[in-house]
């Protein structure tokens, strides 16, 4: 059921994207979330938003997951993975996945 699709920022700057989740309308949606790790296997995340923190609902099963500048100001540039899970009650369902890759920022270069 996961798509996979890249997803690239720029570190320290302001990143989001919005899903719609329509298949899943006769249901609840307990929790949302997004995470990326170096590697995927690995127990440290280095971005998590949830529902509570980070994906607003912006309208009946549609959401917008943001990731604010401070949450990847100090993230050394480079390629990491990511997936979006969608909890509804004791199922998990994986929509989408793959690479995340966060450029360096020229302007403001190597401040950290």
């Amino acid at each position: 059921m996961a798509v996979n699709y890249e997803l690239s920022m720029v570190r320290g700057d302001t990143f989001s994207f919005d899903v719609n989740f329509s298949e899943f309308e006769d249901k609840t949606i307990d929790g949302l979330f997004f995470t990326v790790k170096r590697k995927e296997f690995d127990k440290k995340f280095i971005i998590q938003k949830s529902l509570e923190d980070g994906i607003t609902t912006e309208a009946e099963y549609s959401y917008r997951v943001r990731v604010a500048p401070d949450d990847t100001r100090t993230v050394i540039p480079g390629s990491y993975v990511y997936d979006l899970q969608v909890c509804i009650g004791d199922d998990v369902y994986t929509i989408l996945k793959g690479n995340f890759s966060i450029q360096p920022d020229v302007t403001r270069g190597g401040e950290v």
